[in-house]
């Protein structure tokens, strides 16, 4: 295998935001070969080596590379925090970055697309049930007149025969 892209980084924050101790993860999969993490905070300043672990595990059967790292790191509220998945092969980096410390979970922009797909096909798949529901009450109707006619009919026929009788 030459290369492969690594998925959009999900960076989550562990603990209560209202602390100045913090630990993030930053997890990504699927490429090849091992990735270089990096950490930023306020985008410019690199946290201390000791802060950081990083595990690049193989992925079985498919020599493809799944990635975790963790930065244990003192900040505000009002600083931000960034992971960043660079394939040298691909000249490729991905990066997922925090907009300060407040939320609990960070998501990437793969994830908030998921969010709003699934979102769009919920509310699809609501109009498609409305208008089902809409059509076979309005299919109900047509029979019930339909079958008040026709005994309506048959009443009438029924009575035109005794009094020509």
């Amino acid at each position: 295998m030459n290369q492969a892209r690594f998925s959009s980084p999900l960076l989550q924050r562990d603990g209560p935001p209202d602390q100045d101790s913090a630990v993030f993860w930053c997890r990504s999969s699927g490429g090849f070969p091992k990735p270089i993490v990096s950490w930023l905070i306020n985008e410019t300043e690199q946290p201390p080596e000791d802060s950081v672990w990083t595990q690049v595990a193989p992925v079985p059967d498919n020599n493809l590379y799944n990635v975790t790292s963790k930065l244990t790191v003192n900040i505000s509220s009002d600083d931000s925090v960034s992971c960043s998945i660079m394939n040298q092969w691909m000249n490729e980096t991905l990066t997922s970055r925090s907009s300060g410390v407040t939320d609990n979970t960070f998501r990437s922009r793969a994830s908030e697309g998921m969010w709003m797909f699934s979102t769009g096909l919920c509310v699809a798949v609501g109009i498609m049930v409305g208008a089902g529901v809409a059509y076979q009450i309005h299919l109900d109707r047509i029979i019930r007149k339909k079958h008040k006619f026709l005994e309506e009919t048959e009443e009438e026929m029924l009575t035109s025969k005794e009094t020509s009788v």
